[in-house]
């Protein structure tokens, strides 16, 4: 089973991630947060190893040395929404820059779960 983490502060934006991850992944386990202390606490409780994280969060956040932490000790692969950030510490992830469609979305979700 697919485990789904989403840091999103836009509920409509959020509602709309979540959606389309349900859809792109029936049998997943999705948790939507609003601050990022919440979505690590629950990345660190609960994702499973290779679960995904879809993060849209500001290059400071994205820095946070905790959730850089969980992110590669949980082994989670992850999607940030906004433009690439060229830092080493980045080169597994995903970037969507906004703005995207559906489509781009789940595009960007598959190739962040391929990553090795």
């Amino acid at each position: 089973m697919q485990h789904i983490t989403i840091l999103e502060r836009d509920p409509i934006i959020a509602e709309d991630i979540r959606d389309t991850m349900a859809a792109l992944f029936p049998d997943a386990v999705i948790d939507v947060h609003d601050e990022l202390r919440a979505f690590c606490d629950a990345l660190a409780a609960r994702a499973a190893p290779n679960g995904l994280a879809i993060v849209h969060a500001t290059t400071g956040e994205l820095r946070d040395p905790e959730l850089a932490r969980i992110l590669t000790a949980r082994d989670v692969r992850t999607v940030a929404i906004r433009a690439p950030l060229a830092d080493a510490a980045f080169a597994n992830w995903v970037f969507l820059t906004p703005p995207f469609t559906t489509p781009d979305l789940q595009a960007a979700a598959l190739r962040a779960i391929r990553r090795i």
